[in-house]
């Protein structure tokens, strides 16, 4: 989802010219404000295998585990504000 709402915003800000700035400028931000969603989550799926990386007996690997698991509860915050963001960006105009 993460990679599709990246590919399609950079289109429409490819085309927005052609469009008037204007009327594509909300319907990139709320492409924005969905990419940021997926991306942070893509994040936080990520960060364990780095963890693992670090080896569990380590200081570093101790401060990574603690990290990751604020950022997985962050996470569930995240995840609650995707549903109003997809509702924002389905109200938003197209501009084409």
């Amino acid at each position: 989802m993460r990679k599709t709402l990246k590919r399609l915003r950079y289109q429409a800000e490819f085309f927005a010219p052609a469009f008037g700035r204007q009327n594509a400028h909300a319907f990139v931000k709320q492409l924005e404000t969905l990419q940021d969603v997926f991306g942070y989550l893509n994040d936080v799926n990520m960060a364990p295998r780095l963890y693992a990386l670090a080896g569990a007996a380590t200081e570093p690997a101790r401060a990574a585990g603690y990290i990751v698991g604020r950022h997985e509860a962050e996470a569930r915050h995240v995840w609650a504000a995707a549903k109003p963001a997809w509702k924002s960006l389905k109200r938003t105009e197209e501009f084409w």
